[in-house]
């Protein structure tokens, strides 16, 4: 392609042809190099505006607090997150009777880039189990026990009414096969 161009020209001009062709392909290069190394540190500086925007946000929300950040919800009313790890945490925290409000503009921590996360009184936790265990050592609401109390009264209702109909079909089918 660089011969085609410079075929018409005359033998002594043909060195300075093909250095400026390269020095002008070069310039180009270094031009969209840099223009892409601005557009990055352009987006990073507006991230960062927007993070500390939004802390400020979440700081109003009041002491003891909890603001969950988690991926945004199905436009479906009372829809669950998609995310067990969420509803894990949301779950936890309506038991334990906690006030919280929910955020979407921030699903993933700046810090770890894992999500769901909380922001409590300026504190950043993530990891959902991290978050369980810090949130039960603050406000000393451990619904482990509450939990099980009402997993196994779950499991004696199931014994006691749903084995025995089970038990009863299973046999009578049993008595069909003879």
């Amino acid at each position: 392609m660089l011969q085609a161009h410079i075929d018409f020209l005359p033998l002594a001009m043909k060195p300075r042809a093909v250095a400026i062709l390269v020095c002008s392909g070069c310039s180009l290069a270094a031009a969209a190099i840099g223009a892409a190394a601005l557009v990055v540190v352009l987006r990073k500086a507006r991230g960062r505006r927007r993070l500390e925007e939004a802390r400020s946000k979440w700081a109003k929300a009041g002491e003891n607090v909890v603001v969950l950040h988690q991926f945004p919800r199905a436009a479906i009313r009372n829809c669950l997150s998609a995310s067990p790890f969420a509803v894990k945490l949301e779950t936890f925290l309506r038991m334990a009777n906690i006030k919280y409000v929910t955020d979407t503009d921030f699903p993933l921590s700046p810090a770890t880039g894992t999500g769901p996360w909380i922001t409590i009184n300026s504190e950043e936790i993530s990891d959902s189990q991290l978050v369980l265990e810090a949130l039960t050592r603050k406000f000393g609401n451990d619904v482990r026990y509450v939990y099980s109390l009402s997993l196994s009264l779950v499991q004696y209702l199931c014994v006691l009414y749903i084995w025995p109909s089970l038990q009863l079909s299973f046999s009578s089918q049993r008595a069909l096969r003879c």
